[in-house]
């Protein structure tokens, strides 16, 4: 769950995250900048509320395609884009 006042502050629609707890190294995700720790909230712009919500939104989209991901980190709301290997 995210802070009712992180929420608010960032105008959030969802109340729920998804969190990175650990990354393959050299992997596409941390080749985007994406760190332990962030906080998932969408992808391409639909929300996410858990890791089943991520799983099903990548399985509909081509495999060579790039995903943007919406995180929270350290407070503040960032965009990254994730190519596929």
């Amino acid at each position: 769950p995210l802070a009712r006042e992180l929420s608010r502050r960032l105008d959030l629609l969802g109340t729920q995250a998804v969190e990175i707890v650990a990354l393959v190294s050299g992997g596409p995700a941390a080749r985007a900048g994406l760190a332990p720790g962030d906080l998932i909230v969408a992808v391409n712009d639909r929300i996410v509320t858990c890791v089943d919500d991520i799983h099903r939104l990548l399985n509909r989209l081509e495999t060579e395609r790039s995903v943007e991901l919406t995180i929270i980190r350290n407070g503040k709301q960032l965009k990254r884009e994730v190519l596929p290997d």
